[in-house]
């Protein structure tokens, strides 16, 4: 007989399951859903208290996050008849009551995780329907009305509403939700008694907050007990964490007025609750609603990669040819040598449990995430084979032809308009998926939103998603966050590349069915959970390393994308070595009152080196000499190309540099024989 590896949980059952929904429902019946609803809201606001990050939650907030989605649930599902008589909603009969409702969410769970006999149970799948939160509260509203902004016609047209009205009262939610004041003279005993004042209608009643029209209101919202279906399926009813009413609709209507005490119950469903309501009313409403959906989630993408790389060109729904064959790509980013290709898929994924059907994940997978891996997949196999490419807009008119070399970065990202973190990372970590999935960086609207508004260095946002791409289906990393990966590479930006290196020379874990990569983000959370009001988390890196970056990102330079991820890609010693040796070069030709350069080599090819300049005072190494120095060096040696870092220190301590990039053609320019001193010089100084 086959030994459990979890003994402990053989007697949870389906009825072990069922027995205890039915304790807290007979329980539940003997309280107010109103000022039930306000004190879990009231628990929860006090126990998040000097918390920043879901790292640090304890395990009450793990279980009032719980029993609040849950009794949510519970309320939009069963409408309870009056008791003769209410408990007092006291500590203690609160207590028993939570207590009850929170067996019930952990022997569902238990159940769920450990019982299933079906082995296809996807795990990344089952936590994204755990998860609530589904980005930082600073970013929630304003992506949410960014993406309504555009459905402005159809939300007049059904609700005879002007969109500045209707985003007011969205704006007005959003800080109702995120904000209780608790006052400090109640002592804890009092609470309770005050709830009605604590959190009172201005914080939860939507008409009272919103002024919405009403039946506005009443389409996002359940009445009590309106959701049957919930209790009445045949399979897993009732259970919390499968296909609960708070994730279709985020109000819940009692007596005559709907509420709600969750800022995440709320944002987390409310668009596609929208959506779903207004496409409902007619298929012209589906189509344009589909349509308006389209342009906004690729014109976004576009605008928050743009915000990094600004100045660089961005392309729209641009066509190209493939084997004399018209294709579509959604979206194009040229910055200096980068080129990033995006695709994104703004359906909805399937709002079915995996326990209910799995086939649907399957499916919503394949449409959201890898169509888009294997359409910009397509678009890159097409620039690499022919070094170029012709873009022409919808009318197939030629806008421009692109061409890359051997040094141009192309990163390729799948976009996903549905908050699937948990899922995308599935795709980047190695774990059972196809490898033709490769090679592409897939991210959700949300979790681009992140990293577009964390990073303000293009060359450092560059090369961390040249990084970013290397662990994709190269060692089995189990990781379901996103910002993991950020957080990792803040410690050690080479991360990803350690991380490949350590499987090939360590046996034990090269041989690991799972690399479970542990949590590093508690910092990010705070910065963004203080609305990116404290010092931004920052990169383990050389001080003088980081401020050529940033100089290097201030320039003009034509290869400072080429340069700035050679430096970066420098071994740690080499990086802290850096200013050591742009001083001995400030210090030798201060000696000779000539100019003088160190040459670094390129750590996969001595065909491309790199010359270090430096001034202070005096300007011995200007651009020209930078230049001509670097083409003869590339003439000595027949060097593939040669680049120029110049670093200008200023008198205030500040840098400024310029970068460049030679070949042997580049001494076209100038005049026949205008290098042979210079290339002669050089065979006797490096001893050829």
């Amino acid at each position: 007989m086959e030994k459990k590896a979890f003994p402990f949980l053989d007697q949870i059952t389906i009825d072990n399951v069922q027995n205890k929904i039915t304790e807290s429902l007979n329980e539940i019946q003997y309280y107010p859903p109103l000022k039930v609803l306000k004190i879990i809201k009231l628990f929860d606001v006090l126990s998040k208290k000097g918390q920043y990050s879901e790292v640090q939650e304890s395990a009450e907030n793990i279980q009032l996050r719980e029993i609040k989605r849950y009794l949510t649930s519970i309320y939009m599902s069963n409408k309870f008849d009056n008791p003769a008589s209410y408990k007092n909603c006291d500590y203690r009969n609160i207590k028993n009551l939570f207590g009850k409702i929170y067996d019930a969410c952990k022997e569902a769970t238990m159940y769920l995780m450990f019982n299933q006999r079906d082995n296809k149970i996807n795990r990344e799948a089952w936590l994204y329907e755990r998860v609530d939160g589904r980005t930082y509260t600073c970013f929630s509203y304003s992506i949410l009305t960014t993406l309504l902004s555009v459905q402005a016609d159809l939300i007049k047209k059904c609700y005879e509403i002007e969109y500045e009205d209707f985003d007011a009262g969205l704006e007005r939610l959003w800080k109702q939700l995120i904000s209780v004041q608790v006052p400090s003279h109640y002592k804890k005993d009092e609470l309770l008694i005050h709830i009605d004042e604590i959190i009172d209608r201005s914080n939860c009643c939507i008409e009272d907050i919103t002024g919405w029209p009403s039946q506005l209101i009443k389409d996002l919202s359940y009445e009590l007990g309106e959701c049957t279906e919930y209790f009445f399926r045949d399979k897993y009813p009732g259970w919390y964490g499968v296909e609960m009413p708070i994730t279709k609709k985020p109000f819940i209507r009692i007596d005559g007025f709907s509420y709600c005490f969750d800022h995440n119950i709320c944002f987390d469903c409310f668009y596609r609750a929208l959506q779903k309501v207004i496409q409902s009313k007619s298929n012209d409403l589906l189509n344009e609603w589909k349509k308006n959906q389209t342009k906004i989630t690729e014109k976004l993408t576009g605008e928050l990669l743009t915000n990094v790389f600004q100045g660089a060109q961005s392309y729209n729904n641009i066509y190209y040819k493939s084997d004399k064959t018209w294709m579509e790509t959604d979206g194009l980013i040229l910055y200096n040598n980068l080129i990033i290709n995006y695709e994104v898929k703004g359906g909805a994924y399937t709002p079915d449990s995996i326990y209910m059907d799995s086939a649907s994940h399957k499916k919503a997978e394949e449409t959201l995430i890898v169509k888009a891996i294997r359409q910009t997949k397509r678009f890159m196999k097409q620039i690499r084979q022919d070094r170029k490419i012709d873009l022409y807009d919808e009318s197939h008119t030629l806008i421009r032809t692109v061409t890359i070399n051997d040094e141009t970065l192309l990163i390729s990202i799948a976009v996903t308009l549905e908050p699937l973190g948990e899922i995308n990372c599935m795709y980047n970590n190695g774990i059972h998926k196809d490898p033709e999935n490769e090679g592409v960086i897939v991210l959700s609207l949300y979790d681009l939103t992140i990293y577009c508004n964390f990073f303000t260095s293009p060359i450092f946002f560059a090369h961390y998603l040249s990084e970013r791409i290397k662990p994709i289906n190269k060692i089995p990393l189990s990781n379901s966050d996103e910002l993991n990966y950020l957080g990792n590479y803040l410690d050690d930006i080479h991360f990803f590349t350690s991380m490949n290196e350590a499987t090939k020379n360590n046996a034990e874990m090269g041989n690991a069915s799972q690399i479970i990569l542990a949590p590093a983000y508690e910092d990010i959370d705070k910065y963004f959970a203080l609305g990116m009001k404290c010092a931004r988390p920052d990169f383990h890196v050389n001080k003088f390393l980081k401020q050529i970056i940033f100089a290097l990102d201030d320039s003009k330079c034509s290869n400072k994308i080429e340069m700035g991820l050679f430096l970066l890609n420098l071994s740690e010693y080499d990086q802290e070595h850096l200013q050591e040796n742009v001083n001995i070069i400030l210090d030798r030709q201060n000696k000779r009152r000539i100019f003088s350069s160190m040459i670094l080599k390129h750590p996969k090819n001595e065909k491309r080196p790199i010359f270090l300049f430096a001034n202070r005072g005096n300007c011995y190494a200007t651009i020209n000499k930078a230049r001509e120095y670097a083409i003869a060096y590339s003439i000595t040696f027949q060097c593939y190309n040669v680049q120029y870092l110049i670093i200008d220190f200023q008198p205030n301590d500040s840098i400024v540099v310029h970068s460049g990039i030679v070949n042997e053609n580049s001494a076209l320019m100038y005049a026949s024989g205008y290098f042979d001193e210079l290339i002669k010089w050089m065979r006797t100084q490096f001893s050829l």
